[in-house]
């Protein structure tokens, strides 16, 4: 008798295919929960484990490199326990590498990547897979696109034997069903990263920018916005949007807004408007501009209009390292930039600085000379579209402090 028969001939009546109608109706359930519940993925799992007879299941999202792992979850182990394993040996997994091309929607066998004699003699099989029963294996490839992919491995005792007929033709069935599912909720995360990135570059921005839905509430607020509207001084927010200084500046704005949005079929019209502040501040003022709204993402994904407020007081202080680096500057043409952004003139520069007026306007011929200017009027229009600086305000205090070398 061969080993594969002495195998199927110790294999016990409870390890053919269990699953019922209402089992599977279940899981199948529980598969296209994973699109609103993705860490639901344990749940799945053990369902699948108990259909297939294994007392091991995992998923993971992986890399070409095997550089990255992501568990979604396991089950026959803790979850502390797959990630040591993902830790020490997902790199250099002996099925991974010697299978390194995933095809999707392939269900392959352990035992046709690598023969059990060979296993045997590995350290992975004989310190990690050997004392958990993990030995008989099926792997599912649901997803490959060239930069991830998405498996599910299951796993039981030799003494259980092979992965039947009906064990494998069961795989098959939910094949499409897991890649739909995994199809949709890489979709919804890749839309979700590019949401949070759209969110960065708000906050990233020199102006104050605001996300307003339909009805003109804010769904978002950069931070420079934010402190606009903590002011209150010319444009407030509430339950009901946004707010001017004045009932008939509010009905104003609400104008703008509503033709900025648009409605069913009717595109949404950029518009504009000036807003008196009550402090007597120069006026502020406001661009609302349409949104296009998006399937899914974060809030963004709600937005109709976008708002662009300008402070005619507000002025953009790029980081000097940013600048450096934008025009090879050195340190010092660095922070002569920054000071004549902030306004000053070459006089006050000289005064803040303690150096003469000769050396700084030396500095600011190098300046305009590095980043191809002709006048000083250019050279700070060229650094106000720069993005602002990220240093904390005790470094730029310490700028501030700095003399020209």
């Amino acid at each position: 008798m061969t080993e594969h028969d002495r195998e199927r001939s110790g294999r016990s009546s409870n390890q053919r295919l269990m699953i019922n109608k209402d089992g599977y109706d279940h899981l199948l359930s529980a598969i296209y929960d994973l699109v609103i519940a993705p860490t639901d993925w344990p749940i799945v799992l053990r369902l699948l484990a108990e259909a297939l007879n294994s007392h091991h299941a995992s998923s993971v999202i992986t890399t070409p490199e095997r550089d990255a792992p992501r568990p979604l979850g396991a089950v026959g182990i803790t979850a502390e326990d797959h990630r040591a394993f993902l830790r020490t040996w997902h790199k250099d997994n002996v099925f991974g590498t010697r299978q390194p091309a995933r095809e999707a929607g392939a269900i392959v066998l352990g035992r046709a990547i690598l023969p059990k004699p060979t296993l045997l003699r590995t350290a992975m099989y004989r310190q990690y897979l050997a004392p958990r029963g993990i030995q008989e294996i099926v792997r599912l490839d649901i997803l490959s696109d060239g930069w991830h992919s998405q498996s599910i491995a299951l796993a039981r005792p030799w003494a259980s034997g092979p992965f039947t007929s009906d064990e494998l033709a069961f795989a098959r069935a939910l094949m499409p069903h897991l890649q739909r599912v995994a199809t949709l909720h890489a979709h919804i995360e890749g839309t979700t990263a590019i949401a949070r990135t759209a969110i960065d570059a708000l906050e990233g921005a020199q102006a104050p920018l605001l996300l307003l839905d339909a009805n003109g509430r804010v769904i978002h607020a950069n931070a420079e916005a934010n402190r606009l509207l903590h002011e209150a001084d010319g444009l407030s927010a509430g339950r009901d949007g946004l707010r001017a200084a004045t009932p008939a500046l509010s009905a104003r704005l609400r104008g703008v807004l509503v033709r900025a949005a648009g409605s069913s079929g009717t595109p949404g019209v950029s518009g504009a408007l000036h807003l008196r502040r009550q402090s007597g501040k120069p006026d502020l003022v406001l661009v609302a501009i349409p949104a296009r709204p998006r399937s899914f993402g974060l809030d963004i994904g709600r937005a109709s209009v976008v708002v662009q407020i300008t402070d005619p007081l507000a002025r953009a202080t790029p980081d000097p390292a940013i600048l450096a680096d934008a025009f090879d500057l050195t340190p010092s043409e660095a922070i002569l930039a920054t000071d004549l952004l902030c306004g000053l003139s070459v006089g006050e520069v000289a005064t803040r600085r303690r150096r003469s007026v000769a050396t700084v306007r030396s500095h600011l011929a190098s300046l305009l000379a590095k980043t191809g200017t002709a006048r000083q009027s250019d050279l700070v229009r060229l650094l106000s579209r720069l993005p602002p600086t990220t240093r904390p305000l005790a470094d730029r205090e310490k700028i501030d402090r700095v003399s020209f070398i």
